[in-house]
């Protein structure tokens, strides 16, 4: 089978990418042929998708605030009427940023009686943050749904709770499935050993942007601290929020800020620790998606400390997995703590088995791969 998957992802240059990459490098060990429709890339992308096997078709657009989506589609809808082979694809992937380019490409082929492959609307995430640019996204995000994902032959959604809320926002009638997120299990192990530290090492890593409740990280320390438990955060990543907490690296001994590190040191340093934070506040965002954090953390070896987003749904069967109130989780995660340190399991080795069995990509990509057999075969 070989699929064409059309994205606004720009690879090498995004954390976001890896729910792409993910899922397509499940799929591929199906033994599914996947090229990339999506923005032009530089080296560090281009040498990702060259690792992954994937072939990349580049896509012009115009990077000036307001246009970005509408220069996309635009573009998308040319390449596919003028200069992609539609023929040699069994079926299509193409996100909601994306999907007006094709489904406007695909109505005028179709009128001219030229046949297109079926297509899956997929939805990782509707737009988050709170601006003026976002605002226009967000109409676009309606006019995908109301229009690009009616006239598709499947709906993938991630999880079950972004399905609630397409269905009560836009009473949305179709049948939809989920591909959730995944860990990389070959990319993230465990260290040998998965005795706890002594100090207690606790991780935090990723976009360092406000609104992710990422101060609380700090008034855990401090509370840890007042109690005598001998404990060390570390967090690394970049973002708006960078100068914050190096000023706080600096003004407590326990607190470690290593900025933005190398992609491929990330799992090694996640491996040194015990405990990965989540601190999440409720927000739409985090109601609406697929911890992969916290499967890398599993997949690492690592407990984790969590906040009650509906995201976490999920994995609250879990017993490393620990949920704490999203408005104020500090002193259910010291108990948290204290419950780790005094458990009779192995929690760390627990959580890596749980990822082998119930985690990785493999497993989250299955329903998704069941659906593009299903709609590229023959009645």
């Amino acid at each position: 089978m070989r699929i064409l998957w059309i994205t606004a992802v720009r690879f090498g240059e995004t954390i976001h990418q890896w729910g792409q990459l993910g899922t397509a490098g499940a799929l591929k060990d199906r033994g599914v042929r996947i090229d990339f429709l999506s923005p032009k890339i530089g080296e560090s992308g281009q040498s990702i998708l060259e690792e992954f096997n994937f072939g990349h078709i580049p896509l012009n657009y115009y990077n000036i605030p307001g246009t970005y989506f509408i220069s996309v589609n635009r573009n998308i809808s040319k390449l596919l009427m003028n200069q992609i082979e539609l023929d040699v694809y069994d079926a299509v992937i193409c996100e909601w940023q994306t999907s007006l380019g094709l489904n406007s490409a695909f109505r005028k082929l179709k009128k001219k009686g030229k046949s297109t492959p079926p297509w899956i609307f997929e939805d990782r995430s509707p737009p988050a943050k709170s601006s003026f640019l976002s605002l226009l996204q967000g109409i676009q995000y309606q006019m995908s749904w109301k229009i690009a994902a009616n006239s598709a032959d499947s709906v993938e959604v991630l999880v079950p709770g972004l399905e609630r809320y397409i269905r009560q926002k836009f009473d949305f009638k179709k049948r939809m499935i989920h591909c959730p997120s995944g860990a990389d299990l070959s990319r993230f192990t465990p260290n040998k050993s998965t005795s706890l530290h002594l100090p207690l090492r606790l991780l935090h890593h990723g976009s360092l942007d406000k609104g992710r409740g990422l101060k609380r990280i700090i008034d855990l320390g401090i509370e840890l601290e007042n109690r005598k438990i001998q404990f060390q955060i570390t967090l690394f990543g970049s973002g708006p929020m960078s100068g914050y907490f190096q000023d706080q690296s600096e003004k407590y001994d326990w607190f470690r800020f290593l900025g933005k590190i190398p992609f491929d040191s990330v799992p090694d340093e996640i491996n040194r620790h015990d405990i990965g934070l989540l601190p999440l506040p409720k927000r739409l965002p985090w109601d609406v998606g697929s911890p992969l954090k916290a499967m890398e953390y599993a997949a690492s070896g690592l407990c984790v400390l969590a906040t009650d987003v509906d995201g976490s749904i999920p994995l609250e069967k879990f017993d490393w997995f620990f949920v704490s109130p999203s408005e104020s989780p500090v002193n259910q995660w010291i108990e948290s703590i204290y419950r780790i340190k005094e458990s009779d399991l192995d929690l760390k080795k627990q959580a890596r088995l749980d990822a082998e069995k119930e985690l990785s990509w493999k497993n989250a990509s299955r329903e998704l791969y069941t659906e593009l057999v299903k709609i590229s075969s023959p009645d």
